[in-house]
């Protein structure tokens, strides 16, 4: 498998501050070794499907390919504010904005740590392209990732910078990889009185293997809304940094079908005193699929008064489809106010039929109870992404 991954680390054109961090990463990369099942965050994820596969090259792509692609998500070109197509970013011309030549001290291989996986390495051995994206007043924006070919596999390192005091900003970004793998480090940091929504949403058929790393500085706020529910292969890894006063809210839908896996691996670490924290997930499981999540929050003896909350919930629709829900809580102060709730099981049967006895038949009535778990999730979303959400949610088979 290790040689198959090898076709990835292809000669790309980086500048040559670059090329030491390269080699120190290529190094380590034909040292590791592949993340097994002994390593709990890896611990669930069926990794064959990397050897399956020739990785193919980027080749030229036609600007009508790419308008081809986003229509068929009902995604406009028009609404997209930066594009990384097939691996490379285009047309930035945003000077608030670092492009990958003008990274140099932002971009560091990560050291010898028993969390760093071969995929870690992997971005900075065979990164293609990297930018900062700078958030100095209300800002909004639309990030496409694209490959427009199957069976390519991309590394993009992402960073958001949202400075002190900017406050109501908003980031939704698109990975549309059908038949292809995206490998994408996000690295957000939210100064102090500033605040930060984030959305991932990923198409069908598509792999993702997504790291978040954040920084909540003091009385910051930070949102992150997951949902990659559509994708085929999920596996996504956050921690994050909570300050005195800072409010992090997470959550995220998993709808895993057919043979879907769809992982959420969470460290939230409290540092300092009043932090709060919210974690909330919830999964639909069918046919085969297996939806993965472990949660933890973590409030250090430094953190008096934190509020950390987790909060997981799963159907079952199948008797073949798997659901592990693990959130945990270490605490080493006794001033918090600290809970956590998982629950998994089927529709319940006492309101299918209330339903039905009021006329409504079987397959709509299980749909309604279905789409009312999944909406209270949803309802977290700023409303200007409840409805594309909505929409998704319907073409994934869930509708009233």
């Amino acid at each position: 498998m290790i040689e198959t991954l090898k076709e990835i680390l292809h000669s790309s054109k980086h500048p040559k501050w670059y090329e030491p961090l390269r080699s120190v990463a290529t190094a380590r990369f034909k040292k590791i070794e592949l993340p097994t099942k002994k390593n709990e965050q890896w611990k669930y994820a069926n990794l064959r499907w990397v050897e399956s596969h020739q990785w193919s090259k980027n080749k030229k792509t036609k600007k009508s390919d790419v308008e081809g692609l986003l229509k068929s998500y009902q995604l406009d070109s028009k609404d997209v504010d930066y594009i990384c197509i097939d691996g490379n970013f285009q047309s930035i011309n945003d000077s608030l904005d670092i492009a990958f030549e003008n990274m140099q001290n932002k971009i560091h291989v990560p050291s010898h740590d028993r969390n760093v996986t071969l995929f870690d390495i992997l971005l900075f051995a065979g990164l293609d392209d990297a930018i900062q994206l700078n958030f100095s007043k209300k800002r909004k924006l639309h990030v496409v990732f694209l490959a427009t070919t199957k069976h390519q596999w991309h590394n993009i390192q992402l960073n958001l910078n949202v400075l002190k005091d900017s406050s109501d900003n908003q980031i939704k970004i698109s990975v549309i990889y059908p038949d292809s793998t995206l490998n994408l480090s996000i690295n957000s940091h939210i100064q102090s009185k500033s605040s930060l929504d984030l959305m991932t949403w990923t198409a069908p058929s598509s792999k993702i293997i997504l790291n978040h790393y954040a920084d909540a500085k003091k009385k910051s706020r930070l949102n992150g809304f997951f949902y990659n529910f559509e994708s085929s292969w999920v596996h996504e890894r956050h921690n994050i940094d909570v300050d005195a006063e800072a409010d992090v809210h997470l959550s995220g839908l998993l709808l895993p079908k057919n043979k879907d896996f769809d992982d959420k691996e969470i460290d939230i670490i409290h540092h300092s005193p009043k932090g709060k924290s919210h974690q909330m997930f919830y999964s639909v499981g069918r046919d085969k699929g297996k939806a993965v999540f472990h949660g933890r929050a973590i409030v250090k003896q430094t953190a008096p008064g934190t509020d950390a909350r987790q909060l997981a919930h799963a159907l079952m629709l199948s008797e073949e489809c798997q659901i592990f829900s693990r959130p945990e809580l270490e605490i080493d102060i006794d001033d918090v106010r600290c809970q956590h709730g998982s629950s998994v099981g089927q529709i319940d049967e006492k309101s299918l039929l209330y339903l039905r006895s009021r006329g409504i038949p079987y397959e709509l009535a299980k749909n309604m109870i279905i789409c009312g778990f999944i909406e209270e999730v949803i309802l977290l979303l700023p409303e200007i992404w409840q409805d594309w959400i909505h929409q998704r949610v319907k073409f994934h088979g869930f509708s009233i």
